[in-house]
């Protein structure tokens, strides 16, 4: 009896995973650190974006003075900067976190060069 799997590529790096029942094989695994740190970066940049443009935009206003809207506008604007603030912080800390994941995939790759040179051969 032969069983069904599934062979699928990763988003950031180019990994080829195959999945059957109940198991998860690794068949290659290719890290592009560059690539890794190029993501990494454009997440920072967005990270940042994100929690600032809320910060910079005019404040809501009620359409004439003295509705009762205005205060309810105040505290949703006060919440949608907060929020966005939070998820800009979390999108920039991905960010670093994907960069530092670079970082130590050379640092392996680094060490691993150094020890195979020293191999006789």
């Amino acid at each position: 009896m032969r069983e069904q799997g599934f062979t699928g590529r990763g988003l950031l790096e180019q990994q080829e995973l195959t999945v059957q029942p109940g198991l998860l094989h690794p068949q290659e695994l290719t890290v592009q650190p560059e690539r890794l740190h190029q993501v990494g970066r454009s997440l920072g940049d967005h990270g940042h974006r994100l929690a600032g443009v809320l910060a910079e935009a005019p404040g809501l206003a009620a359409p004439a003075p003295g509705w009762s809207t205005g205060a309810a506008l105040g505290t949703l604007e006060a919440a949608v900067q907060s929020w966005s603030a939070r998820l800009g912080a979390r999108v920039t800390q991905t960010g670093d976190a994907v960069r530092a994941a670079a970082r130590a995939y050379e640092s392996v790759d680094a060490r691993a060069a150094t020890r195979l040179s020293t191999l006789p051969r």
